[in-house]
């Protein structure tokens, strides 16, 4: 029996995708598999297949175009796919985004002036930018969910506190040698970086940053498809511990900087466009943007398999909706760009 064209959907883990009743919408039908479930010389995959709102166990032929989900630095799986099945019709190659590449490309255009100024962490660094700037924002270089991000300030001639998330110093008036081993521990094997800090505005007492899930729609064009903002929980220099997500035009109109997000808009889309340029086909990012107490925008970090269940807290179905299905929206428009005929496959119901 003929059936929809089949999307492809890579991960590493296979499990039924969350928010999966948004598919019902779909034209096509969507398969996942994971790199090692790929019968190469069959052209084919093994996977789960979403059918009249269930799950079914597939063996599907090899879909015509595929949404990457591997949380992937290296871009190797995404790649031999694409050799299959061309490499414009494989998008999210490169998942895991090194802050330091991400800054270089950045900074090497018109979108510059929004970037925090950034380091790359060296010991013998340290003692020169914390006499400079008194303070400073110590994180990972490869990271994600805001782990192991410190604010490092100088108080004294020869004295530092250390903040892990909150404003109750980790380590309390430590002098250099003591502050040096903290940091090597932390640091040792790992790359980090060293950052501006810069003091952000507030709302409600609290320090607030606005995230913008960046997406391919159904016509292959970059749109801002949702724009939130998380407000920090009290006592927090940072957003990841947020007592309340919302939508960013009330909060930037609380803040009394209303006029601020048309430019926010704009300088995420090119965001995009810029990493693309640099990375290979993309589909969705996420671009987290702070504004300074001057009303100053910048650019804190930018993220390659954005996380989606932030949206749940604005209470927003259709918003939700909208997110989650774009990925897939394009994927079907690559389709169409390449004349996908109907696929065929046999699947049996998950027991």
């Amino acid at each position: 029996m003929k059936t929809k064209p089949v999307i492809g959907v890579m991960m590493f883990s296979l499990a039924p995708l969350g928010q999966d009743e948004f598919l019902q919408d779909l034209e096509y039908e969507v398969v996942l598999f994971t790199p090692w479930s790929i019968r190469w010389s069959e052209r084919l995959v093994n996977g789960l297949l979403y059918r009249d709102s269930s799950w079914l166990q597939a063996v599907s032929p090899f879909p015509g175009a595929v949404y990457n989900r591997c949380y992937t630095g290296d871009g190797k799986y995404a790649r031999r796919v694409a050799k299959l099945i061309g490499k414009n019709n494989v998008f999210n190659c490169i998942t895991r985004f090194d802050k330091w590449d991400v800054y270089q490309f950045l900074a090497r255009t018109e979108l510059k002036h929004y970037l925090p100024q950034t380091w790359r962490y060296r010991q013998e660094l340290l003692p020169v930018l914390m006499e400079r700037h008194r303070h400073l924002v110590l994180k990972p270089s490869v990271g994600h969910y805001g782990k192991n991000v410190y604010r490092l300030e100088k108080t004294t001639a020869n004295k530092y506190n250390i903040y892990n998330g909150s404003v109750w110093p980790l380590l309390d008036n430590a002098n250099k040698e003591e502050i040096m081993s903290f940091l090597y521990e932390i640091t040792e094997s790992k790359r980090f970086l060293l950052q501006q800090f810069i003091p952000f505005a507030e709302v409600k007492q609290s320090l607030f940053e606005l995230r913008l899930f960046v997406q391919k729609n159904g016509l292959g064009q970059w749109v801002v498809s949702a724009a939130i903002s998380r407000i920090a929980a009290d006592g927090f220099w940072v957003t990841n511990y947020a007592a309340e997500i919302c939508r960013a035009e009330a909060v930037l109109a609380e803040a009394g900087f209303a006029e601020k997000l048309a430019e926010i808009k704009t300088a995420g889309i090119n965001t995009a466009i810029i990493l693309e340029a640099e990375l290979g086909s993309l589909g969705e990012i996420s671009v987290d943007f702070g504004i300074g107490t001057d009303g100053k925008v910048w650019i804190i970090e930018v993220n390659g398999l954005p996380v989606k269940s932030y949206l749940a807290g604005v209470g927003d179905t259709e918003l939700e909706k909208r997110v989650y299905l774009l990925p897939f929206r394009y994927a079907a428009y690559l389709l169409k760009k390449r004349s996908a005929k109907p696929l065929f496959y046999k699947a049996q119901r998950e027991r």
